[in-house]
């Protein structure tokens, strides 16, 4: 009986690159969660307020999802989650921009309060192709026999950012407040998009590319329908 290599995923150069990318993104994204609902909370002081931030991120990551799925497999994995990526800094950059007094001194509270849901918004729109595109990717730069293990440490990874992002952002605002906290956020999705630049492109593995988006929303139905283990999930 073969012994199980508990880091085999971690001997291609290209994951641990990965894993970087995924610790800074989730890291980043759980930290400015945090941040934005202090914010948001301090501008209304209404409980409710929290609520609609999730809402905002919660419906178009839940109404793209089947179309983010169809749209990752048509495309490139490598330049298109290059392409989330910048436009989450755009996020970052646009809610650090809305807690600079310089900037919003003349701003109504709505008008404010309006924007960052707005982004928040979009902000669930990209999370809809942050999934498929980051699983996709890693079954493009380990080898199949070590996928499983590619997966525990890409799970791992992000338990760990998803835990330490909220911690940090607390302390954040009690040391620095919100407006450089979300510069910290802002730097480390840069920092991620500069890093993932030195993973290769990948080849577009997908034999049906420019099927239209209905005939294979229709066969991945089928498929969860016709496998049993995939519709008990």
């Amino acid at each position: 009986m073969s012994k199980i290599d508990p880091y085999a995923a971690l001997r291609f150069k290209e994951f641990n690159i990965f894993l970087l990318v995924r610790f800074f993104l989730v890291f980043g994204w759980s930290m400015q969660f945090i941040v934005i609902e202090w914010e948001v909370y301090s501008i209304t002081k209404d409980p409710l307020s929290l609520g609609m931030i999730g809402l905002m991120e919660i419906i178009p990551a839940f109404t793209m999802a089947l179309f983010a799925g169809h749209i990752v497999d048509q495309k490139e994995k490598r330049n298109l989650l290059l392409l989330c990526i910048g436009a989450f800094s755009l996020i970052s950059l646009g809610l650090f921009l809305l807690t600079w007094p310089k900037i919003v001194a003349d701003w109504s509270t709505k008008t404010i309060l309006y924007s960052i849901y707005a982004l928040v918004f979009f902000g669930g729109f990209l999370r809809s192709f942050f999934g498929p595109t980051i699983f996709s990717l890693i079954a493009l730069i380990v080898p199949k026999k070590a996928y499983p293990n590619a997966a525990t440490w890409n799970s791992s990874t992000w338990q760990v950012a998803s835990v330490l992002g909220p911690a940090f952002g607390g302390f954040s605002i009690g040391w620095m407040g919100v407006h450089w906290s979300l510069c910290i956020i802002f730097g480390l999705v840069v920092l991620s998009l500069i890093i993932l630049l030195q993973i290769k492109r990948k080849p577009i593995l997908n034999p049906k590319i420019g099927e239209p988006v209905i005939e294979s929303l229709k066969e991945g139905v089928r498929f969860v329908f016709k496998s049993k283990a995939v519709l008990g999930l």
